[in-house]
């Protein structure tokens, strides 16, 4: 993982490794704005000869040639800045796409554990603001530090032929500024790093809100969550006040010495002509390009406070990007067709180093087979499924898809063929059409429309304003429960899986759309290895093999029949409540 205070070197030299695909763009951008820099730097020099030449010879013509030069300068100027700053503009925006894309790709490819040990928001943060701040490095660092490191090196270089020793006089200035950035670097980076985290609270906290807006409204607390909010942003604030109250401090000073400094070489450079060792032209240049050299460094000194946010945002970037805890699926075996036969051996497994989730699991379920998985919540369900998918990496033991061991394969490969269907069914802003269909490809039309009939959708979807075309809302919330659960089954169907895998799939619907989603659900059942996390037993009744788990372990195993009938067994216990629960009811 990523220090969390890593050298500003470090931070550029990672940032910079993003530009090898667009070396030649970045060279011409910069080209170009040396270019950019030409009249600036000539007009002195010009206006040098005018005074000290030109004028006493009364030369007219030589005026008009100056005139003319300036003029193709500043038209050839116009034509340079206009392509430098389209060409570096397109260059930063691919690398901030190649910045995301990487760290979308990474997270992707995180375990569980890691997934869900932050806080979406912060994740958010990370993609949209850490990679923002890393363009305004990129443009601070060509439009201020690229251009005044050029300026200085044709600036010093001028003026030490003119006259190097008041050159040398106003030089003391730069080891006075660096002792101010040497002085603050360590609290603004310090104050930097804190207002990161507390934005990254803020951005957590508005992600929380907005999920539990309605269940808020619903209870009348809704100052509740406007309170947890705004204590953040209260952070914020003190935060970023702080931060800022230093590099203010830190840009009065700076500016203060520079313009006194400034004072006193423009007093030295009169005392020279007067004294006749510099003409009039030449003090001119002097106090100009003094005072463009004092601008150019205050410009690096400034960027300062910029550099250090960089550093900070890529501190946070790496985070995500070098932690070890991802899946590598690289030069693994492929598995072009998966039968769906699966195999526990001796599987233990424990989140982080607390108690085991799981233990012991040894099992062997052939292709084809229904099983369903049933026990109090914490029991060690929803972890079964996980480790089935590669998603958690086992403690001990081995899983194997096909008789090959999981560790061993291309998991991205294996999921293809895999279908899940959560009781929270995932569904995204979007039409029904985009949500059945989603990464899927070209899909034909016939194809989504039976897909949809077998999960009992396609009726009710016609019914809709919009049919295919009707939008789902974010999270569904457009549709009912059950219509929601039809619509992640469709989405199933269409990938005609090998595996699936129903996470208590009709445990939240009402009896009409529990028939319905069940009947979707027999369709697929027999043909493919179905996975089913039951509450409801009556839907699970004939399940090939029906594993009780309690603490973690397969306490029973066996068909509903030979299950039922097992005196002081787990699932005639639960069995048994349940037929309780339904006379009750």
């Amino acid at each position: 993982m990523a220090k969390e205070k890593a050298s500003f070197g470090e931070a550029v030299c990672f940032y910079c490794s993003f530009f090898g695909g667009h070396v030649r763009p970045t060279v011409w951008s910069l080209a170009f704005q040396i270019y950019t820099m030409l009249p600036q730097l000539a007009m002195p020099v010009l206006v040098k000869v005018v005074v000290d030449h030109y004028i006493p010879a009364q030369d007219k013509r030589g005026i008009l040639a100056v005139i003319g030069i300036m003029a193709v300068l500043l038209a050839l100027n116009v034509l340079f800045a206009t392509a430098q700053r389209a060409i570096f503009v397109r260059v930063i925006k691919e690398v901030s796409r190649d910045l995301r894309n990487k760290i979308v790709s990474r997270l992707q490819t995180l375990s569980l554990t890691y997934f869900y040990s932050k806080d979406s928001g912060r994740y958010y943060s990370k993609i949209m603001v850490d990679v923002d701040r890393t363009e305004q490095f990129a443009n601070v660092f060509v439009n201020n530090v690229f251009n005044a490191i050029v300026m200085l090196g044709v600036l010093v270089g001028v003026l030490c032929f003119v006259n190097a020793r008041v050159l040398l006089m106003f030089l003391v200035i730069f080891p006075v500024l660096l002792f101010f950035v040497k002085i603050f670097k360590g609290s603004v980076r310090r104050s930097r790093h804190f207002e990161r985290l507390a934005r990254e609270d803020l951005s957590s906290s508005v992600s929380t809100f907005l999920q539990t807006s309605l269940l808020a409204r619903l209870h009348g607390h809704e100052g509740f969550e406007r309170r947890k909010v705004d204590n953040i942003s209260a952070e914020v604030v003190e935060k970023s006040t702080e931060a800022e109250a230093q590099v203010g401090l830190f840009s009065a000073l700076v500016k203060s010495t520079n313009i006194g400094f400034h004072i006193l070489v423009l007093g030295f450079a009169a005392a020279k002509v007067i004294d006749g060792a510099l003409t009039i032209g030449e003090m001119m240049l002097f106090v100009t390009y003094v005072g463009m050299i004092r601008n150019n460094f205050v410009q690096i000194v400034n960027v300062f406070p910029t550099l250090t946010a960089f550093a900070e945002a890529t501190s946070s970037i790496r985070e995500v990007l070098e932690s070890p805890d991802v899946e590598y699926n690289q030069g693994k075996r492929c598995l072009d067709t998966v039968r769906g036969e699966i195999g526990f051996d001796h599987v233990s497994f424990a989140y982080d180093e607390g108690k085991c989730a799981v233990m012991d699991l040894d099992l062997k379920i052939p292709a084809g087979t229904t099983v369903a998985l049933v026990g109090q919540s914490g029991a060690g369900k929803s972890t079964f499924v996980n480790l089935m998918l590669g998603l958690y990496r086992t403690n001990d033991g081995v899983i194997s898809i096909d008789g090959f061991p999981v560790n061993e394969l291309n998991m991205r490969s294996v999921r293809r063929q895999i279908a899940v269907v959560n009781q929270d069914p995932i569904l995204f802003s979007g039409t029904i059409l985009e949500n059945i269909v989603h990464a899927y490809g070209d899909v034909p039309q016939a194809k989504v429309v039976e897909a949809a009939r077998r999960a009992h959708a396609h009726d009710f979807i016609l019914e809709l304003k919009d049919g295919y075309d009707s939008q789902c809302g974010e999270g569904g919330v457009l549709l009912s429960g059950g219509q929601r659960q039809r619509i992640a089954l469709a989405r199933a169907i269409l990938r005609e899986p090998s595996i699936l895998v129903l996470d208590e799939a009709t445990s939240a619907l009402d009896s009409v759309s529990e028939r319905l989603v069940q009947g979707a659900i027999e369709v697929l059942t027999g043909q493919v290895t179905t996975v089913v996390i039951a509450h409801r037993l009556s839907t699970i009744r004939d399940a090939d093999i029906i594993l009780v788990f309690r603490d973690g372990r397969i306490v029973e195993k066996g068909t509903h029949d030979e299950l039922a009938i097992r005196d002081g067994g787990e699932y005639a216990e639960l069995l048994r409540h349940q037929s309780m629960e339904s006379r009750v009811a």
